[in-house]
């Protein structure tokens, strides 16, 4: 029994060194900015521009769409828009069932359906340069006030 006490410091003490190898090992190395850096290219989108063409500009087809608000006795849009393939993207956010209705220029388009309170509607229409009205055809809500004029501007080339 000569070496038991020599066991019960040394177990303790390899115990100890243990834990702090592990700490040690757990603790990431301090990396400076670039290092082990992967370079990853940019995804092909598939989208090509003709030579001379502004990566920045959108044709006809690429046009953002039109964001239209019906609130209860208001439509929130623009008042003008430039002529061609125009997509309205309209949100009843009101408390009531809404519609939106557009004519002017020998057109007359609306939602295919009624939207009710937080619903949301897409519609398209070929804007010809001219006057339009843009209103809710649901019940009296036209004579009420929600109804906006709407001028369709030149296509600027």
């Amino acid at each position: 029994m000569r070496y038991r006490g020599d066991v019960r410091v040394a177990v303790p003490a390899l115990i100890v060194l243990a834990l702090l190898a592990m700490l040690v090992a757990g603790c990431p190395e301090e990396q400076t900015q670039g290092e082990d850096m992967v370079v990853v290219p940019p995804e092909d989108t598939g989208v090509y521009n003709e030579p001379g063409t502004d990566p920045g500009t959108t044709s006809d087809t690429e046009r953002e769409a039109v964001a239209v608000v019906l609130v209860d006795g208001e439509i929130e849009m623009p008042d003008t828009l430039p002529a061609g393939p125009t997509t309205f993207e309209v949100v009843n956010n009101g408390q009531m069932l809404h519609n939106l209705e557009i004519e002017g220029q020998g057109i007359e388009v609306m939602l295919d359906r009624d939207l009710n309170p937080g619903e949301t509607g897409t519609m398209e229409v070929d804007l010809q340069p001219g006057e339009y009205v843009a209103y809710c055809p649901v019940g009296d809500h036209r004579e009420r006030g929600m109804e906006m004029a709407l001028t369709v501007t030149e296509q600027a080339n």
